[in-house]
């Protein structure tokens, strides 16, 4: 599978979810499927076990990126930032709004 997305979890994430199986994952529910080769930046099938995942804190007053915590808990399979912001076929401008 050729790699896109190289700069972090979450942007291979977001590559990933072509996958029909990945894409019915959230973010937090990736990890336990799935575990992340920093070597090569990817995520690879878990072949045995289960891993827990969890998000990063984030603080209200970054707010772009606390509602953004906030639906990553709820999208499943979004492949670019718009479909995280997307609720009801309606992309919104913000993740606040989309909240």
């Amino acid at each position: 599978m050729e790699k896109k997305y190289e700069d972090s979890q979450f942007t291979a994430w977001l590559y990933l979810n072509h996958d029909n199986f990945a894409k019915t994952l959230t973010y937090s529910e990736i990890r336990v499927h799935y575990t992340w080769d920093g070597k090569n930046k990817q995520w690879n099938i878990c072949i045995r076990g289960f891993s827990l995942g969890r998000i990063s804190y984030v603080p209200q007053k970054m707010e772009a990126e606390y509602f953004m915590r906030i639906l990553l808990n709820i999208v499943r399979g979004p492949t670019c930032f718009d479909d995280i912001k997307t609720f009801k076929w309606i992309v919104y401008e913000t993740f606040k709004e989309a909240c």
